[in-house]
C-alpha cells in the first residue's frame, strides 16, 4: 500500500479489544476476567442388556421424541433376531438421565459414562473474534469509500476483505456447531440381547 493507504489499513486492523498506548496496561489477573455463564456440551455412552432388542427400539425411539430428542443413527444386527444394536440419540441434556431411568427401567445398564464439558471460554472467544473481524472488516470498507487509492492498494485491501470474511464465516461455522452441541446432548446407546433370550415370531399382516 502507498504511505496513506497503509497508514489508513494499519488503524483499520486494529483490533477493537486493543489497549491505547495512553492508557493503563489491561489487568490480567483473575479478578478481571468477566463472569461466564456455563455453557457445556454433554456427551456419553450406555450399553444395556435387553430381552429383545427389536421390539426396544421404536419405544425408545418414542420416548426419545417425547423428551424433545430425535435418534440420528441407527443400526441393527443378528436378522430376525435383532441380537444387537447401535444407537446414537440427540436430546436435551437435562433428558439424560430421564432416558437413562428409561432403560434401565426396560433392561439392564452394563455400563454408563456421561461427561460435560464447559466451553463457555471457547464461545466467548470466539465471540470477541468476530467483533474484532467485524470491526476491521468495516473500517476496511469505510477506507475504499474514501477514495483517492491507487490501484494496487484497492486490490491489496479486497484481498484483505475476502480474507476476514472466509475467516468469519469459519469462525461463525464453529460457533454454530459448538452451540448446537451445547443445546443437544449427544448419548450412543448399545444394545444386546441377554444370553438366552428368545424372540417369539409374531404373525403379521400385509
Amino acid at each position: 500500500l502507498s504511505a496513506c493507504a497503509a497508514g489508513g489499513a494499519m488503524k483499520a486492523a486494529q483490533p477493537v479489544a486493543a489497549t491505547s498506548a495512553a492508557g493503563p496496561a489491561a489487568p490480567t489477573d483473575a479478578a478481571a476476567t468477566p463472569a461466564l455463564p456455563e455453557q457445556v456440551v454433554v456427551e456419553g455412552a450406555l450399553t444395556v442388556e435387553v430381552t429383545d432388542v427389536g421390539d426396544l427400539i421404536p419405544a425408545l425411539r418414542a420416548q426419545v421424541e417425547a423428551s424433545g430428542g430425535r435418534i440420528v443413527y441407527e443400526e441393527s444386527s443378528g436378522a430376525a433376531t435383532s441380537w444387537r444394536a447401535q444407537v446414537k440419540l440427540r436430546l436435551p441434556p437435562e433428558q439424560v438421565e430421564p432416558i437413562a431411568a428409561w432403560l434401565a427401567g426396560h433392561g439392564r445398564i452394563v455400563d454408563k459414562r456421561v461427561t460435560g464439558t464447559d466451553v463457555s471460554r471457547t464461545l466467548f472467544d470466539q465471540d470477541l473474534a468476530l467483533a474484532n473481524l467485524e470491526t476491521t472488516s468495516a473500517r476496511l470498507q469505510q477506507l475504499l469509500a474514501q477514495g483517492g487509492l491507487a490501484m494496487a492498494d484497492i486490490l491489496a485491501i479486497e484481498q484483505e476483505l475476502t480474507r476476514i470474511r472466509g475467516e468469519i464465516e469459519r469462525i461463525k461455522g464453529e460457533h454454530r456447531y459448538l452451540a448446537d452441541r451445547v443445546a443437544q446432548a449427544t448419548i450412543e446407546v448399545a444394545l444386546y440381547r441377554a444370553d438366552g433370550a428368545v424372540r417369539v415370531a409374531a404373525a403379521k399382516a400385509y
